[in-house]
């Protein structure tokens, strides 16, 4: 069967959610739908050969075993070896708001992937790929965790050498476990320092040095992991992509997307074209993880699609295809790959964002209007130009077929997140200088700024204290010489380029009397230190120029983290009516702000089935950033309080009020519930709409926007935190659905009295 290139891609369906794709060039025998479980291909390096002595062959084998899923476990979460745990509450919160979040949760929570690029709701470009290769012990490389985990397992592994005290082999440790390795091309070679007393019968001798090999790819899969992620940052080439689809699939007819540039159209009144939110972001959806598969990266095995005359017999249409392919061609590096299979992927369940910037709330998406009435006709010019705002992640996954693990191919894969905002690629905000994220120097070309050999300071002491003047032990004194990113800008103040400037380098931690002396690297003008500690917000100060020889010495306050109890006030106000009259509920003006909302001023709690997502943002002013407490939800009728963790300062705070059904179809809005009036050639017509049921299973009803300032002395009088929101109920209509996040801010400025949190004073008992 021949399909054409370009046919209608959506077909119709008799229900709202359900629409079907037709992938651009499914002609393709081969696809990308293999690629996790690619099947072993012969292995390359030869096997590691154990030693014929009994216990050299034990420890052998354990390092080999606990080696083993060292990698396994940095392959499938992108070098994470060692992750944060998350209780199940955590995990559904964070999938209600993936994006504001370092994760990305796959298989209902069960399986985590942290970004290596992306952003959080302060707009700001975030870089997070671990580095290969070790400096200092502790510094979160790969290869540390790595080191870590195999001292860590070896311990159980080895099982008190029960096995070999079976054969009459007594082995007694005398030292401790030091554990080292070394990340080759191929392999992975590991060396345990342990010191050892072997006695069998009468015989007695010692060892302390074994080692083992694991024939990996580990460092080579890695590298073309970090240029892909560098070739992102480069030239944002999945946003390019995306917006290259959102083109393609665009048109002025219902069953394409709404176009991105569809031009102005002189029509009829009554022959709109008109969209509905719901089929658009399923249609987007299935678009993607249709299309996106089809990216290729050069110099891999599968690096392009070549599309035969067997395939297409028509020449004109071959050439056609094949430029379609070649665009989706990526080439970030000039090193061969070949043995690995580079392979991207977008699925319908992934988390998406979805709005647009000219269309209020989530409802029916229709152009911009203008009637203009002639002699003969009733005509208005309509325009179908359309502003996408979009997040999804794209989860790389290499696969490593020239290394076999236990029969399987290795596989590395780590995610990024794609941002399109009003149709063009993510704005890459300034990197403010306290970013602690950085994209690593690969092996070859190891830091040289955060190389122990170029701290030639003078011996200086970083001081940390509480806001009291006491002592705080174990905070991770971090340092960086000047912005991690500098900035090139065109004639317009665009930016046109990015350069990596300079890296975070873990310096230690401080001891019993809060303090941290070691020797820096020499920095003229913008050298920083960053303070961390789980108690306390983290914080950034100046050290000043550091010079060789020269010493330093600073004291930094950290600001306490207060745990609190939260408590939501929510007060009632009805939706805009569909005449928008002022009086009733919230009132929107010409430019759809909220002119007035009149509330119920009885506070409720929430319902059952109604829970609230909290985002406070803390404005930092001294340093020019802005931090973000993580997300709490607070759920109606539970028994467990909700907390959050606030230190004194300035908070932009959000707060969304979710609402699910009840029982199944109960804010379903129904096929044909609505209708609106547009003038026609006859007079008026009526279009009824939508077309068929749209399912609501949860939505958002309201919440609050508003700037909070709090202070020690405030979070210290009470144990309880209230906050005020507004909800708008369920909604009734198409236009209602998720309207409310659009009004919130708007009810806050007129009701600051309401929204704004207070402290309950604790209970004298």
């Amino acid at each position: 069967m021949k399909i054409d290139l370009f046919v209608s891609p959506f077909p119709r369906s008799r229900r709202a959610q359900i629409t079907i794709f037709i992938v651009i060039g499914l002609i393709l025998l081969l696809t990308v739908a293999t690629v996790f479980y690619f099947q072993y291909r012969a292995q390359q390096n030869p096997a590691f050969v154990f030693s014929e002595d009994p216990v050299t062959a034990y420890i052998q084998q354990c390092i080999v075993d606990t080696t083993k899923e060292a990698v396994l476990l940095a392959g499938e979460h992108g070098g994470a070896i060692y992750q944060e745990e998350y209780t199940d509450k955590e995990k559904k919160l964070l999938e209600l708001l993936p994006f504001n979040s370092d994760i990305l949760f796959l298989a209902n929570g069960k399986q985590q992937l942290p970004y290596w690029y992306y952003q959080k709701t302060d707009g700001i470009d975030r870089v997070a790929i671990p580095d290969l290769e070790k400096q200092t012990a502790g510094d979160g490389s790969i290869q540390d965790q790595l080191e870590q985990y195999v001292g860590n397992q070896m311990t159980a592994c080895l099982n008190d050498f029960a096995a070999l005290k079976n054969k009459g082999i007594l082995v007694e440790p005398t030292g401790n476990m030091i554990v080292s390795s070394v990340i080759a091309e191929k392999s992975v070679e590991v060396t345990v320092n342990y010191p050892l007393q072997m006695t069998q019968g009468d015989a007695t001798s010692s060892q302390e040095s074994f080692t083992a090999l694991v024939p990996v790819g580990l460092k080579r899969t890695y590298e073309l992991a970090r240029e892909i992620a560098q070739h992102e940052l480069d030239t944002l080439f999945l946003e390019q992509t995306t917006r290259n689809l959102l083109v393609t699939y665009g048109q002025v007819k219902k069953e394409y997307l709404p176009p991105i540039a569809g031009g102005l159209h002189f029509d009829p009144c009554a022959d709109r074209v008109y969209w509905f939110y719901n089929d658009v972001q399923q249609n987007v959806q299935q678009m993607l993880a249709a299309n996106i598969p089809y990216i290729t990266v050069a110099n891999t095995d599968n690096g392009k699609i070549t599309i035969t005359s067997k395939e297409e017999a028509d020449d004109k249409n071959r050439k056609l295809r094949q430029g379609v392919f070649n665009a989706f061609v990526q080439s970030p590096s000039q090193t061969d790959y070949f043995g690995i299979l580079a392979n991207f992927n977008y699925q319908t369940n992934y988390p998406m964002d979805l709005y647009f910037g000219n269309n209020v709330g989530y409802g029916l998406l229709q152009p911009n209007a203008l009637e203009i009435n002639i002699l003969i006709a009733n005509l208005c010019m309509f325009d179908y130009s359309f502003l996408y705002n979009l997040k999804f992640p794209v989860v790389v996954t290499l696969v490593d077929t020239d290394s076999n693990i236990d029969g399987n191919s290795f596989v590395f894969q780590f995610p990024m997140e794609v941002i399109v905002k009003n149709n063009y690629p993510r704005i890459k905000l300034n990197d403010v200088l306290r970013d602690t994220y950085r994209i690593p120097e690969t092996s070859e070309d190891s830091s040289y700024q955060c190389d122990p050999t170029q701290r030639l300071s003078g011996q200086s002491t970083i001081t940390v204290q509480d806001p009291k003047g006491a002592a705080v032990e174990n905070a991770v004194v971090d340092f960086q010489c000047g912005p991690s990113y500098v900035y090139e800008y065109d004639v317009n103040g665009t930016i046109s380029a990015i350069h990596q400037f300079a890296e975070t380098c873990f310096m230690g931690t401080t001891d019993a009397q809060g303090q941290l002396t070691t020797a820096y690297p020499p920095c003229v003008g913008a050298g920083f230190v960053t303070i961390k500690d789980p108690d306390y917000l983290e914080k950034s100060a100046s050290t000043g120029n550091i010079l060789q020889g020269t010493s330093f010495d600073k004291t930094i306050m950290l600001d306490k983290v207060y745990t609190r109890q939260v408590v939501l006030d929510k007060y009632f106000v009805a939706p805009p009516s569909k005449t928008n009259t002022e009086g009733i509920g919230v009132h929107l003006d010409s430019d759809g702000n909220v002119a007035s909302c009149n509330v119920n001023q009885e506070a409720k709690e929430l319902f059952p089935y109604e829970s609230a997502i909290i985002t406070l943002t803390k404005l930092d002013p001294e340093n020019g950033v802005l931090n973000a407490v993580p997300l709490v939800a607070v759920e109606g009728g539970s028994s467990e309080p909700a907390t959050i963790d606030v230190a004194p300062g300035q908070y932009y705070v959000d707060i969304m009020l979710l609402r699910e059904e009840r029982y199944a179809g109960e804010m379903t809005i129904k096929a044909k519930s609505e209708a609106m009036q547009v003038t026609s050639t006859i007079g008026t017509d009526i279009i009824s709409y939508p077309d068929d049921d749209v399912l609501i299973p949860q939505t958002f009803t309201g919440g609050a926007v508003f700037l909070w300032n709090v202070t020690a002395a405030e979070l210290e009088s009470g144990n309880t935190i209230h906050f005020g929101i507004f909800d708008e109920g369920p909604p009734d209509t198409i236009e209602q659905v998720s309207a409310p996040l659009a009004h919130r801010q708007g009810c806050a400025n007129l009701h600051q009295e309401l929204v704004f949190p207070y402290v309950k004073v604790k209970d004298s008992k």
